[in-house]
């Protein structure tokens, strides 16, 4: 309890010396809403708490549900080994606040995703495939190792929250665009653009 209380008002601290807005708020349903501070063990998944934790990250919900899910839980049974290529090691009590580059290998040693945060804030993620997952987003042939897409979190839809923008890649170089968003009666969803709309 003291440690969670430690850690608790290094986040309180650190939100007052950077003027953000508050975090870790409930809606009246009491479900996570707005903007948290996560709890996250080695391969980034979500914890409750902060015993078991490595790592933590702000992370973003709307009414309980988590809209930038890309972002955490590595649970793909591709992603083996985390290096950290570029970071400041910066830190949240004795956490580990994600800040730089962190490359996720599989098992043979190669590059499945790079993701980058700034001071612990998902700034843009890319993906790379090496072999067959059950056509995940529509892929059902071994990618070789290309870079088949790319999100970034800081380009939102028409200024709306909790948006983010989204490049995917096909093996003949074709390029698609979307931006995850919410629709009504249909939900959070990735929804194709055209060109046109990107302003080109």
């Amino acid at each position: 309890m003291k440690k969670l209380f430690l850690i608790s008002t290094a986040v309180l601290a650190l939100t007052v010396a950077h003027g953000q807005t508050a975090i870790n708020q409930l809606d009246q349903n009491g479900k996570k809403d707005g903007k948290w501070l996560e709890y996250l063990d080695a391969k980034w998944k979500v914890l409750k708490d902060s015993s078991h934790a490595i790592y933590c990250a702000y992370n973003y919900y709307d009414h309980g549900e988590n809209t930038f899910h890309v972002s955490y839980g590595k649970e793909y049974r591709i992603h083996k080994k985390l290096e950290t290529t570029n970071s400041d090691n910066k830190s949240i009590g004795k956490l580990k606040l994600l800040d730089g580059e962190y490359k996720w290998l599989d098992k043979k040693g190669r590059t499945v995703s790079v993701d980058y945060f700034k001071n612990g804030e998902h700034i843009w993620v890319k993906w790379y495939f090496w072999e067959r997952l059950g056509g995940y987003l529509g892929f059902h042939k071994k990618m070789t190792g290309k870079l088949w897409g790319y999100y970034d979190f800081t380009k939102t839809y028409k200024n709306q929250p909790n948006t983010y923008y989204m490049e995917v890649y096909d093996k003949n170089g074709n390029t698609s665009y979307y931006y995850t968003r919410k629709v009504d009666k249909i939900g959070w969803a990735a929804y194709p653009i055209s060109k046109k709309e990107l302003g080109q």
